[in-house]
């Protein structure tokens, strides 16, 4: 513990009684007390002296006075202290994270006033405790430093975090640069061309098909370089993989601009004009639709992207995405969190109401569930359709409901590009150095309505007054990079002049000749696959396999000790695969699967309580009586660690149902079996039924092995 903890301002009273009672008789205080005004007069010098280095008398009424200006000393230290943690705690409330307010709303009073320090301190010299890279600083230094770190254009959650570790690299990360990154003229311009592409894809859809449904981005461009900058960091951090989910709104935006989808084939949409070859489904409206692309970063690495199909369900995909990824990861192995990176991408008011969110999250940290972190970007426009904010959520944030995780959530202003771009970095790195998800709060607006065909004045007057002379992110950030001579006028005309060019010609391309898509049903991991079954397969198995597996029930590890009942029905089931008694069904399913395993696939069981089975029939891990520990018998025949998986999944029945249905979209050698606990609890998953499982293949060409 500091010796000076004990100055706090609130034990001045005691201390100044002890301290007069060591004056007097220093045997008549205890011996901590006597230790420490014996100290407290070694240091009189470092206590008393002024800027001028001269001393003050070392008479015994100096000798108080000193005391008294140690007490004073610690309390200004203290409450500058307690002022620069109030900034870590709650600046996120005052920062300018809103791009539609000229300056932030005050929710959190942390003027000197409410700490009891004068402006008369602003010159003093306090312990800056971090905040900036030396010890000590003017208080108006420290302020100015708080203010920039914690309420400017980013307002962060973190001080919330149980772990230490975690708080304190966050910490360091944004208070050595006071949360602004000095970025280079190049990433300046790059940023710059990500949002100029936002903007001028939305525009030309605009003249070219007024009226028609496309979902805008506009107001949230940001987000086309916060991909480009993610997608240049997962190939540095050595990703293979990026697996994204999102609704409708900026999809085609994202399709066109980060997954090189043709633009032809987008205007052809639009047209009802593309011809679909090789497909026999019903396809599904163009802001629905995937899309996977091979990309090559600025530095060199190769990463495959994939962009899963979306219903009208907002939402609906997240558990989709965590499933696919976790199988994806699988393949690579111990190292496959940081092969393949989930990034979902939300909406606020559907982040905040739908219950799907929360039962996704809470598989974060499930062994049978986690990827080790998700990027969360949360598209908050402040608009629900027609509704405000009051209506949709009841908390302070959109992202009040990711806080169970205990991890970061960064708030942004949409109009500041590079502050954008600085927290995607923060995201991306912690993501890789501590494997949780994290979460990005884009703070923006949608430039029209719900739709392009709805009149957003009809129920937000107010807001979309604002909106309607809103200068745009590309606008705003141009003209800060013009100021600085980052960028020339004439060199940023030039730039949106060659992408106008590109989708004029992709627009007279579409018109003047057919544009076609082909079927990909088939290609990656179902490269060996078709629709056509060429021969009734094989499914007994020779009597010597039977019998291995009957061994295998009751061949446990050494100084294994099962449950007695349990045991006594595993050497039933021995006796069965012998052919000795009648096979039931949980000996008959449980072998099934070894019979699989030992043929070199994979299988993976979830559920509630799937281990053992609702009514005590699979038996499919046994559990030591002593230890705890657990052990599957048919494990013997798993050909790797993953190639048999049987999880107790949470209590959700949507979220699960979505994992299982994602994970074998991504794992075609793996038997994926979800279980409901009974027959009607498939209820609670039934949007996963009707708007994926059902209906994948012949909307998107998507296959799917699950079994339910």
């Amino acid at each position: 513990m500091d010796q000076y903890s004990n100055l706090y301002p609130g034990n001045s009273p005691y201390l100044e009684e002890q301290f007069q009672k060591f004056q007097q008789d220093p045997s008549s205080v205890a011996h901590e007390w006597r230790s420490f005004f014996e100290s407290l007069n070694a240091g009189y010098d470092m206590v008393s002296k002024g800027k001028n280095g001269h001393s003050a008398a070392a008479t015994p009424v100096a000798k108080t006075t000193s005391v008294e200006g140690a007490i004073t000393a610690s309390s200004g230290q203290n409450r500058v202290t307690s002022l620069i943690q109030a900034y870590r705690d709650h600046g996120h409330y005052n920062a300018h994270i809103n791009p539609l307010q000229e300056s932030a709303t005050v929710r959190k009073d942390l003027s000197l006033e409410n700490f009891g320090i004068g402006e008369d301190l602003l010159d003093k010299e306090f312990d800056t405790d971090g905040l900036l890279q030396k010890e000590t600083a003017p208080l108006k230094e420290i302020l100015k430093a708080a203010q920039a770190t914690y309420t400017s254009s980013i307002g962060v959650q973190y001080q919330n975090l149980t772990s230490h570790e975690e708080r304190k690299w966050l910490k360091q990360k944004m208070e050595s640069i006071q949360n602004k990154q000095n970025y280079d003229v190049a990433t300046k311009k790059r940023i710059l061309k990500g949002l100029m592409v936002a903007e001028k894809f939305e525009n030309f859809l605009h003249t070219k098909y007024v009226g028609k449904k496309r979902f805008s981005g506009e107001g949230a461009d940001a987000i086309i370089p916060m991909l480009d900058t993610m997608i240049d960091m997962c190939g540095e951090f050595g990703a293979e993989d990026i697996v994204v989910g999102m609704a409708h709104r900026g999809r085609l935006n994202v399709m066109v601009n980060i997954f090189q989808k043709p633009m032809a084939e987008i205007f052809a949409a639009f047209d009802e004009t593309l011809v679909q070859e090789d497909l026999e489904t019903s396809s599904d409206v163009k802001y629905h639709m995937g899309k996977s692309y091979d990309v090559t970063t600025r530095s060199g690495h190769k990463v495959h992207m994939s962009l899963l199909n979306n219903p009208s369900h907002l939402e609906a995909v997240n558990p989709v995405v965590a499933g696919s990824v976790r199988a994806k990861q699988q393949r690579h192995g111990m190292d496959g969190f940081r092969k393949v990176v989930p990034l979902a991408i939300h909406g606020d008011s559907a982040f905040a109401g739908q219950g799907v969110v929360p039962e996704t999250l809470n598989l974060a940290n499930l062994e049978g569930y986690t990827n080790k972190g998700t990027i969360h970007l949360v598209i908050n426009n402040q608009v629900g359709f027609t509704a405000n904010p009051q209506d949709t959520f009841s908390g302070e944030y959109c992202t009040d409901v990711a806080r169970m995780l205990q991890v970061p959530i960064f708030h942004v202003n949409g109009d500041d590009a590079e502050a954008c771009n600085h927290v995607m970095e923060m995201a991306m790195e912690y993501r890789n150095n501590f494997g949780k998800d994290v979460f990005i709060d884009l703070v923006c607006y949608r430039k029209y309505g719900h739709n392009e065909g709805d009149d957003p004045t009809f129920t937000n007057p107010v807001l979309y007054s604002k909106i309607k002379n809103h200068p745009s992110p590309y606008k705003i950030y141009k003209g800060q990079l013009v100021e600085v001579n980052a960028i020339a006028e004439d060199e940023a005309k030039a730039m949106e002049d060659e992408y106008q060019g590109e989708l004029s010609e992709a627009f007279e391309h579409s018109r003047a000749e057919e544009t076609s898509v082909k079927a990909d049903m088939f290609g990656g991991v179902w490269d060996n696959y078709s629709r056509d079954v060429n021969e009734e397969p094989e499914t007994a198995i020779s009597a010597d396999l039977a019998n291995q597996i009957g061994e295998a029930f009751t061949t446990l590890p050494e100084g294994f000790e099962p449950h007695k009942k349990v045991f006594k029905g595993m050497e039933k089931r021995t006796a069965m695969l012998k052919g000795d008694e009648k096979l039931d069904w949980g000996a008959a399913e449980v072998s099934a699967y070894a019979a699989l395993l030992n043929e070199g696939y994979d299988v993976r069981i979830s559920g509630q309580d799937v281990r053992r089975g609702t009514f005590s029939h699979r038996h499919a891990a046994l559990w030591d009586i002593n230890s705890g520990e657990t052990y599957m018998p048919i494990s013997k025949f798993a050909k790797t660690e993953t190639s048999l998986q049987v999880w107790n999944s949470c209590l959700s029945e949507l979220a699960v149902l979505g994992f299982e249905f994602g994970y074998s979209l991504a794992a075609p050698k793996t038997l994926t079996v979800w279980e409901a606990q009974f027959g009607d609890f498939s209820n609670g998953a039934q949007i996963m039924i009707d708007q994926f499982i059902s209906s994948s293949e012949q909307k998107w060409n998507r296959m799917s092995g699950l079994v339910m």
